[in-house]
């Protein structure tokens, strides 16, 4: 196997480990402290959050500059000068937090006398972890950058099995949030140094000399790319807040609730998919050859697409039932909203490979122009349309904006890589296999009442059509495999 493929099979076994671990472990949770405290750590651990903001992009630019330069002095000048940067944020940061503690806890967070108490601990703890994390992040970009993303996936999978399995022993034993908190440092610090040590032992020894001259050209040569992707990342961030405060004002806060499971159950979608294609990321950096980079991308697309089409099938005709098991509701708003929201992003994932094209190369700046047209469309949208059309109008920006900036990418695929192959027939035969997954679920299901049985069947049945469908194309998926590697 491929490093390429060997690093998105190991991305996929850690997302669904670490999705499984959370699945058992937030119940214990809950029953175990109660909903209140349980509400205290689930806001303490947003302060992790805050990676993405104290981080800048770094690890997006040191990948880029590493993929391209390879083992050189002027990688080791950037590793070194990320690594002053990340500290001199991240430690006066830390040091102000700790110290208006109480002021952020009590004030800030509302927190009482009592729960302060217990949280205390988990809170500092928390601080310190960060540091070592985003530290760890830009050891980690380095290991990415030479394509061992699969030793830093196996690093993360030991990080939340010794996260989760530690807290919940904490919890059995009686020590509450303190427990979790020495177990959240304990497992921080030694998913730390196994990504230190790798690192080190992958890269080699970084070279001080000529640092302090070159220091101002490399700072300002990462912070000229890393602004681009971070303020791309920042408007990023306001799509999903913006919606659910547009729609509290001007329809209802009951239907920000439908909103959210639609969200949740997208989010596992996109991180499944995001940590598939994610070590394109570097191989798309460290290739300067328009051609090869062009037909690299389609070829990548060309795979998301066949990935597509029983995945959608799936999705479209287990949603119902599976909701029903999950939480007991087949509520039509959360349907509608999590099916047209969940598929729309599916078909958007199309547009990773360019995504990471712009990014590791001179036009960073124009990823602020699909992630801008996200947040533009999706608020217009529901400005025009929530007096007629109510929560309907969100479900229609969010899938509107998402369609919109898919179109943006291929404008700039075409612009950039001079190549977007469009052959009609096969996308022709592509959609009359859709439609004849769903023709064969829609019958697997119409005999069938009890939900768990039509779950099973529809699973059985679609995965059965879409095989021997990939057997039939076998010579020319397996065409499209070799051209990635």
């Amino acid at each position: 196997m491929s490093s390429f493929y060997k690093n998105s099979f190991s991305g996929i076994l850690q997302f669904v480990f670490t999705s499984l671990l959370t699945f058992v472990s937030i119940p214990v949770f809950i029953n175990k402290l109660g909903i209140e405290v349980f509400g205290a750590f689930s806001m303490i651990t947003l302060i992790g959050n805050l990676n993405t903001f104290a981080n800048l992009g770094l690890n997006a630019t040191l990948i880029k500059f590493l993929s391209e330069q390879g083992k050189s002095k002027e990688s080791g000048y950037d590793i070194i000068v990320s690594f002053t940067m990340i500290m001199g944020l991240i430690l006066p940061l830390s040091l102000l937090a700790i110290a208006c503690e109480p002021l952020i806890l009590k004030n800030g967070m509302g927190f009482s006398n009592v729960l302060f108490e217990k949280v205390n601990i988990l809170y500092i703890c928390v601080i310190i972890s960060n540091i070592f994390i985003l530290v760890g992040q830009l050891f980690v970009a380095v290991l990415d950058s030479q394509q061992y993303i699969y030793l830093t996936n196996f690093f993360q999978g030991v990080y939340s099995f010794l996260y989760w399995g530690g807290s919940i022993l904490a919890i059995i034993f009686g020590f509450g949030l303190t427990g979790i908190g020495i177990v959240t440092l304990g497992a921080t610090f030694i998913w730390f140094l196994f990504i230190t040590i790798s690192m080190f032992k992958n890269w080699g020894a970084i070279a001080f000399e000529g640092v302090r001259k070159n220091f101002r050209r490399v700072m300002f040569k990462q912070l000229s790319h890393t602004s681009k992707i971070y303020s791309s990342s920042l408007i990023s961030l306001l799509f999903e807040p913006l919606t659910k405060i547009m729609v509290s004002r001007m329809i209802g806060v009951a239907e920000v609730g439908y909103l959210e499971i639609a969200y949740k159950i997208r989010t596992q979608f996109w991180s499944l998919i995001t940590k598939a294609t994610y070590p394109l990321y570097p191989k798309i950096a460290a290739e300067n050859n328009i051609f090869k980079l062009s037909k690299l991308i389609i070829n990548f697309q060309i795979l998301i697409a066949a990935c597509l089409a029983p995945i959608i099938t799936l999705f479209v005709f287990l949603l119902k039932d599976t909701l029903a098991i999950w939480i007991g509701s087949t509520n039509p708003v959360v349907i509608t909203a999590t099916l047209w929201i969940s598929v729309t992003y599916l078909i958007g994932s199309v547009a990773i490979p360019v995504y990471y094209y712009l990014m590791s190369k001179q036009h960073a700046d124009k990823t602020l122009w699909l992630q801008g047209i996200n947040v533009l469309v999706n608020c217009v949208t529901i400005l025009i349309c929530y007096q007629k059309m109510g929560i309907f109008s969100a479900i229609l920006g969010n899938s509107l904006a998402i369609l919109s900036s898919l179109c943006l990418s291929i404008f700039l695929q075409i612009k950039y890589l001079n190549s977007v192959q469009i052959n009609w027939k096969e996308v022709g035969t592509f959609l009359l296999l859709f439609v004849l997954g769903c023709l064969f679920a829609l019958m697997s299901q119409s005999f069938i009442n009890i939900p768990a049985l039509r779950i099973l069947s529809g699973i059985l049945i679609i995965v059965g059509f879409y095989s021997t469908v990939g057997y039939a194309y076998a010579p020319q998926l397996m065409n499209v495999y070799r051209r990635l590697n």
